[in-house]
């Protein structure tokens, strides 16, 4: 824009001195020059304008440009925002599921120890049952262990002659019963007089005489004389050749089967050698193991 003034200007100074002899034309020259300069002036402005819009445009485009940086900027964070709170939601629910597993586990076994605790007081509870009955049995077996003591020696000593009866019973004539120091020496060999006697006091008495015979070589059977009366009963009942052996033999079995036989050894190895295999498998069912 200045280079063309310029030459405008030139154009001036070199015409000049020929407008000393034409007045009109120079009026028309100057006329022509100012439309000149007018359309230069005008162009200048157009080009002012042009240059001025470019820069508006440049400067709307840098903005839309930052705006749409910064909009993605924002965008950007509002997602990683989403993504962090998504994230520790997931977690707080993880957390909270282990929680509420671990609760439920800790219920599972608090019902658990309620139930086995329940478990133990009745099993208490049935064993002081079981000890009270025992005892009261104990109790009845020494007043019925005197009572048949004291009629035996009144028989003793008024029985004049003394045979060995078929059957053995209190019941019978005086001259009909043994005394049981026969009847021990007996058993000492065979069991066979055992399923003679008929009153359950004298088959207890034989039997706590075993019991005591087994406590003073330091073996000790803890169930009570009336268990083994009838655990032996029932056994010559099943197998009557177990007659053919010494009581004390028949005692020991009885103490064995029902794990009382406590003389230091292995309790299941003495059960398993003594019966077999097959009986000490039927044995620990009657036992409920």
């Amino acid at each position: 824009m200045n280079r063309y003034i310029y030459y405008l200007m030139s154009f001036v100074v070199i015409a000049s001195p020929s407008s000393a002899f034409a007045g009109g034309a120079v009026a028309q020259r100057q006329q022509a020059i100012d439309r000149q300069r007018q359309v230069a002036q005008q162009q200048v402005l157009q080009q002012q304008q042009q240059i001025f819009q470019q820069r508006q445009q440049s400067i709307q485009r840098q903005v839309a440009v930052q705006q749409q940086q910064a909009y993605q900027q924002v965008a950007r964070q509002r997602m990683a925002q989403q993504q962090q709170a998504y994230a520790q939601a997931l977690q707080q629910r993880a957390v909270a599921q282990q929680q509420g597993y671990a609760q439920a586990v800790q219920k599972k076994a608090y019902q658990q120890a309620l139930t086995q605790q329940a478990v133990q007081q009745q099993a208490y509870q049935s064993a002081a049952q079981q000890k009270a009955l025992a005892q009261r049995q104990q109790a009845a077996y020494a007043a019925q262990k005197q009572a048949q003591l004291a009629s035996m020696r009144q028989q003793q000593n008024s029985a004049a002659n003394k045979r060995a009866p078929a059957r053995y019973s209190s019941q019978e004539a005086p001259d009909e019963v043994v005394s049981l120091e026969k009847i021990w020496k007996e058993l000492d060999s065979s069991s066979e007089v055992w399923a003679m006697m008929m009153d359950l006091e004298p088959k207890v008495m034989t039997v706590e005489r075993y019991m005591n015979y087994f406590k003073q070589q330091g073996i000790h059977i803890r169930k009570s004389p009336p268990h083994y009366v009838h655990l032996i009963d029932s056994m010559t009942k099943d197998n009557p050749n177990l007659l053919r052996n010494p009581f004390e033999d028949l005692v020991k079995l009885a103490a064995i089967i029902e794990y009382d036989f406590d003389n230091g050894l292995d309790k299941e190895r003495m059960a398993r050698q003594i019966l077999g295999e097959v009986a000490y498998e039927n044995n620990r069912k009657r036992l409920g193991f």
